[in-house]
């Protein structure tokens, strides 16, 4: 509430819950799997056309999105290095570096790369 996170991107449906919903929190989710035969981003690009339209419309209004994974290090970091190079129309390299230079604990996997 105090960072006015109203939205929230779940990259992890299976393992945890949309615990917030009851009390008036946005949610996207994805289940989406921590293992190298799971692919995060469609040819069609529509599960990173849906994520950066949610992310833009909780900017647009003020308030806060929250990315998340069960540990925070894979999926949403990959799904929040994807709405970076789309956002800011930066390359994978540059984006990689700006979000290590945050958060220098992030392992995302090789295999969601591709």
């Amino acid at each position: 509430m105090t960072n006015k996170v109203t939205y929230v991107i779940n990259c992890a449906g299976k393992q945890v819950k949309n615990l917030w919903e009851s009390i008036g929190i946005n949610y996207l989710t994805f289940n989406w799997q921590e293992s190298d035969n799971e692919i995060l981003f469609d040819k069609e690009n529509k599960n990173i056309s849906k994520a950066y339209e949610f992310i833009e419309l909780s900017r647009k209004k003020g308030e806060s999105c929250l990315i998340h994974s069960e540990k925070g290090q894979s999926r949403c970091s990959c799904l929040v290095t994807a709405y970076l190079m789309k956002h800011f129309k930066w390359s994978l390299y540059k984006t990689l570096e700006f979000l290590n230079s945050r958060r220098p604990d992030l392992e995302i996997r090789t295999a969601f790369f591709k």
